[in-house]
């Protein structure tokens, strides 16, 4: 009998020695703990109303620090997580922006857009698609593209990426009459065409908050294909109007919102 009471006895005297602690772990959980040690890298510690004197384990890194003055704060891990994985004033890793743009090969042809980019590795990689309609001609089109940020906690978020470019267009064709002293045009005909290009593009997001997102961007490429040079109607050739250069391009602005 002795040997309980005494147990007990030391267990009080241990409680009133060290005193009742909450010990909040990352995940928010709470534990009523008396603290025996805190060591470099553990804490050592017992629960109150157990009797068995047994002493449990928990690394430091676990759990939260506690300021006397403002309670429990987050730890080092837990911060430098955040900032990585999830920016507060850029909470989200799906975008989905809507704006308008101008791109083409010659002429610039005018569109609404609308984008949906999901983010991945740290945020600092994402992967975008982008539908869009003509306002000026009768033209459809998407862009599809992979984006890198070197640094995506920044207010003003600089990326860098590539961009595939597709849309179709009205084509004009031309017959040309070659006679001795000049050359022109005596027919000419119109035809739908596909065009394409493969563009570099960069640009930033400016964060107006947590959740919006103003996003101006440029690009500028190559084109992957020129579609038909040449056609036949009426037995005549009509040849495809083109530059002797042609530089594939895009210049747009959107306002964006994370979820």
């Amino acid at each position: 009998m002795k040997k309980p009471m005494l147990t007990c006895c030391l267990l009080v005297l241990a409680g009133c020695a060290f005193g009742q602690e909450q010990l909040i772990t990352l995940k928010n959980d709470t534990i009523n703990a008396f603290v025996i040690k805190r060591g470099r890298h553990s804490i050592v510690y017992n629960l109150p109303g157990d009797s068995s004197g047994r002493r449990y384990r928990i690394g430091r890194q676990w759990v939260r620090p506690v300021d006397t003055r403002t309670g429990p704060h987050s730890s080092f891990r837990e911060r430098a997580n955040g900032r990585l994985r999830r920016p507060a004033f850029e909470a989200g890793s799906n975008l989905l922006a809507s704006g308008i743009k101008r791109f083409g090969i010659n002429d610039g042809i005018t569109a609404v857009y609308m984008s949906y980019e999901r983010r991945f590795f740290f945020n600092r990689l994402s992967a975008v698609i982008a539908p869009q309609v003509a306002l000026n001609k009768a033209a459809i089109g998407g862009a599809a593209g992979i984006r890198y940020s070197p640094n995506p906690q920044a207010r003003v978020n600089f990326f860098v990426g590539n961009d595939l470019l597709i849309w179709n267009e009205d084509q004009r064709y031309y017959n040309m009459e070659h006679l001795p002293d000049k050359t022109y045009i005596t027919r000419s005909v119109t035809k739908k065409v596909n065009r394409g290009g493969l563009l570099f593009s960069t640009g930033c997001k400016i964060n107006a908050g947590k959740k919006w997102v103003v996003a101006p961007e440029l690009g500028g490429g190559i084109p992957l294909w020129k579609s038909t040079n040449t056609v036949w109607k009426e037995g005549l050739q009509y040849q495809r109007e083109q530059m002797l250069m042609e530089t594939v391009w895009q210049a747009q602005i959107g306002v964006g919102y994370r979820f």
